[in-house]
């Protein structure tokens, strides 16, 4: 069986400027996530092109 070292967690999330939640406290964690205000959603995007003359389909008419 593992253990968490609560000090050393304690201390990342200190240098971090983060916050440690313990389990008494898991409901305030919607919270605490939702009113930071370094936490913004990200999105992703990807293009891709191909070139007309791939598309044989379009010259068999």
């Amino acid at each position: 069986m593992t253990t968490a070292r609560h000090g050393l967690l304690r201390g990342i999330s200190e240098k971090y400027n983060g916050k440690m939640v313990y389990p008494s406290e898991i409901s305030s964690l919607k919270d605490l996530l939702l009113n930071n205000v370094n936490i913004k959603p990200v999105m992703y995007q990807t293009n891709s092109t191909k070139a007309i003359i791939n598309l044989k389909w379009l010259f068999s008419y």
